[in-house]
């Protein structure tokens, strides 16, 4: 969007992926006061940064405001023997459209409480209407959304990924990262990746054979 730079700060404001905010990319400041300064500079919160625990800066955001909404591990894993998952009986996976829009929101809103991205998103968060977007899969079971799976291609970079509550453990999760696969594969990327914020996401990315990259911190400062 744009670089704001002052003496000792700077930073490049960005849209957030997991907060409705404006993100505070690549920020940089050699001390509070410098980091003042670039506060002043910028429009309206809320902001949000993503940086390492062990980020100098991290202490410096604190005081000025800013509060941790989420712990996350960035998990990647190569293209390369993945396997294929169909769905389980009587469910389709298709790209998403939007006349789904209102039972898409509903599941959304069920797969996703948990969620600490969730929490910090507005509502609806525009994935609702996101039919132009690349690796947009539903998986449906008549007129009910059950789960759905957003990525950036050719990249593999996992954006928006949930099944509702009372079906999973049923294999809709693996059939839905199936399809962005295949997707994927045929826009010739090499590898998935994405960033995840709980305990049960950790654990069905780990089964799936993705590996912890690096840990990031995400902070909100909302006034």
């Amino acid at each position: 969007m744009a670089n704001i730079s002052v003496t000792g700060a700077s930073c490049r404001l960005e849209p957030s992926l997991t907060a409705d905010a404006i993100r505070l990319g690549s920020l940089s400041a050699v001390s509070p006061p410098a980091l003042e300064r670039l506060i002043a500079e910028l429009p309206e919160p809320p902001w949000d940064v993503e940086l390492a625990p062990d980020d100098d800066l991290l202490g410096d955001l604190l005081a000025a405001g800013f509060e941790q909404y989420a712990e996350a591990d960035v998990l990647a894993r190569s293209l390369e023997g993945s396997r294929t998952n169909p769905p389980p009986p009587g469910v389709k996976i298709g790209p998403y459209r939007n006349d789904w829009s209102e039972p898409f929101a509903e599941a959304e809103e069920r797969a996703m409480a948990e969620s600490a991205f969730y929490a910090e998103m507005a509502a609806p968060t525009g994935y609702e209407q996101a039919d132009h977007l690349t690796g947009f899969f539903a998986a449906t079971a008549g007129t009910e959304v059950l789960g759905f799976i957003q990525a950036t291609l050719p990249q593999g970079w996992i954006n928006w990924f949930g099944v509702v509550p009372e079906h999973r453990r049923r294999g809709i999760g693996r059939a839905l990262l199936s399809e962005v696969v295949s997707a994927a594969r045929e826009a010739r990327g090499t590898h998935l990746a994405g960033i995840v914020a709980s305990e049960s996401a950790r654990a069905f990315f780990a089964a799936e054979r993705f590996e912890v990259r690096n840990r990031r911190l995400l902070l909100i400062r909302r006034s």
